[in-house]
């Protein structure tokens, strides 16, 4: 269960840490013992929160005109995009990061299970793939993970509708393959991140789609808590 009242002070101090040089997985044990912090709460603090030098470069890379996407070649972090794209059709609450980049709460997928569910996000992406017209795509699945074969195949398979030149890839390192490969990269993995020439958002794309959707802005919450504290000093 996750409580927005509750998370404010400690996403204040999680934030000011981070800035401050103290390695993610000491900030999160910090603050989610001084805030009695639930496992989902932990896991939004950890997945939403950056320093500023890495909202920073990331942002810099972010395509904001999905124009610019049109005849480059495009790498998709596969299990990564589908996941966030399951839980925005689900509804589940989704993350507006304050690197600017949309993800759902909790991205484990060691026992990913292929179900209607993944077949409905695996059409939402291609439909935007469509849309978008790159040159090229290529998307590539973790080989360590569950069916990763099974959903290779049935992405290639959906993938021969497209009048784009794709290819499908099972990798035992995928974020090296990720980062060899293509000039655009659709992931919310901030190592990622950090290191691609550039950034497309596919959640970012898919959520206009859902107007109902629950979207916590975690630098709206942030400024919140920050007016909230100097408004209660005075």
């Amino acid at each position: 269960m996750i409580i927005l009242e509750r998370l404010r002070n400690a996403i204040i101090d999680a934030k000011f840490l981070l800035d401050r040089g103290y390695p993610k997985s000491t900030v999160i044990g910090i603050v989610a013992q001084r805030y009695s912090l639930t496992k989902p709460e932990r896991s939004l603090i950890y997945r939403a929160l950056h320093t500023n030098h890495e909202i920073s470069i990331i942002k810099n890379k972010l395509i904001r005109d999905v124009d610019k996407v049109r005849d480059h070649s495009l790498v998709i972090d596969g299990f990564n995009v589908l996941i966030t794209l399951e839980s925005l059709i689900r509804g589940e609450p989704i993350l507006l990061c304050d690197d600017g980049v949309f993800r759902d709460i909790s991205s484990s997928f060691r026992k990913y299970r292929i179900t209607e569910l993944t077949l409905t996000a695996l059409n939402l992406l291609l439909e935007i793939i469509s849309i978008i017209v790159p040159s090229e795509v290529i998307v590539v699945y973790d080989s360590p993970v569950s069916h990763s074969g099974d959903l290779a195949m049935k992405t290639r398979s959906l993938m021969k509708n497209l009048n784009i030149e794709s290819k499908v890839i099972v990798s035992r390192t995928p974020d090296t393959t990720i980062l060899s490969l293509g000039e655009i990269t659709a992931s919310s993995d901030t190592v990622i991140l950090l290191r691609a020439k550039h950034i497309l958002d596919i959640p970012g794309i898919a959520i206009s789609r859902f107007p109902n959707a629950t979207i916590i802005n975690i630098t709206r919450l942030y400024a919140e808590a920050i007016r909230d504290f100097f408004d209660h000093s005075k």
